[in-house]
């Protein structure tokens, strides 16, 4: 049987912006700085690859008690280290909120309007799906008054956050070759089949669409044929990433159904070379927002009981593992 374990690993950070900037203005407007910008760590899914800052600034109404949202402007921005500093000239006296979705030049998703961010798991057909950092991004908002008092209109920030659940599969038999048999391990390809997931996200509201509960419409393939050269030291070293996914968890869920399948070439210590196929089980593990789950053991050799492990803190980052 295997030893799988799952880990989960908080990642999340503050930081702090500064501006210095006064206007006068005489005209019924004035300026508003708001500073944008998220957290990169220093491994897998550093999140340096969402640089096109996306964003939309709403005027906030009311209609009989239910907030109206009217589109003033919208643009791009690239971060530069991670981080931008957005002017936008607005009524005084007047709440706007402000939309902001971070990600890679080259990410799959539609985002035409911030309030319906549409996924796209299967991404670009030319390049593997699974293990893809383009798949990164971050959102985040910010909604504010104009104030008549311009020192109170400098300065806003907006941290960026992940809309993400990272899933991953961490191999601790991949480097085989002391064993008396198996002298090296091939990874050929690898199908990672996840379900339960959304294909929306409103980052006015912060939430995924809750529809993705229906397994039967909400299953995709994440395919790829690369083993990711990473080593993360606060799980082990030795241990081999195998597959790495960013997936949309619906509203209010706690978990997502893993499957796999993988395609390994062999070499044994009598010189024979085999194929084989490996069949990882349908599992549901524990998933959350912003925090990556570690399914960690010997996925492709065979070695003892079944132990699966759960963190128990698993999102408390105060006593989980954060991602430095």
């Amino acid at each position: 049987m295997k030893k799988i374990f799952i880990l989960a690993l908080a990642a999340t950070a503050l930081f702090a912006f500064a501006s210095c900037q006064k206007t006068d203005v005489t005209d019924g407007t004035a300026n508003v700085t708001i500073n944008v910008g998220h957290f990169a760590t220093k491994s897998i899914g550093d999140g340096r690859t969402a640089k096109d800052l996306i964003y939309e600034v709403y005027h906030v109404g009311d209609n009989a008690g239910t907030p109206q949202y009217t589109l003033v402007t919208e643009g791009t921005e690239e971060l530069t280290d991670l981080q931008t500093k957005l002017d936008f000239t607005l009524m005084r006296d007047n709440k706007y909120v402000a939309l902001f979705w971070a990600q890679s030049p080259t990410a799959p998703y539609n985002t035409d309007d911030l309030r319906t961010v549409k996924m796209n798991y299967a991404g670009d057909p030319t390049i593997p799906n699974g293990n893809n950092e383009s798949r990164d991004a971050f959102y985040g908002m910010v909604e504010f008054t104009v104030s008549n008092d311009d020192t109170a209109n400098e300065g806003l920030t907006c941290e960026l956050v992940r809309p993400f659940a990272q899933i991953n599969i961490v191999a601790t038999d991949y480097e085989v070759r002391e064993n008396a048999n198996i002298t090296e391990l091939n990874l050929t390809s690898s199908t990672v089949t996840l379900s339960k997931l959304s294909t929306t996200f409103n980052v006015l509201t912060g939430k995924a669409d809750p529809a993705g509960t229906d397994p039967g419409n909400y299953k995709f393939d994440f395919e790829a044929a690369d083993v990711i050269a990473e080593e993360f030291d606060s799980i082990d070293p030795k241990k081999t990433w195998i597959s790495m996914n960013y997936i949309l968890l619906p509203d209010g869920a706690t978990s997502v159904n893993v499957e796999a399948t993988f395609n390994v070439t062999a070499k044994y210590a009598a010189g024979t070379e085999l194929n084989h196929v490996i069949e990882f089980p349908a599992t549901a593990v524990d998933a959350a927002t912003n925090y990556r789950t570690n399914i960690v053991g010997e996925i492709f050799t065979e070695g003892g009981n079944v132990a699966i492990t759960v963190n128990p803190d698993f999102l408390n980052p105060d006593k989980g593992t954060l991602i430095d």
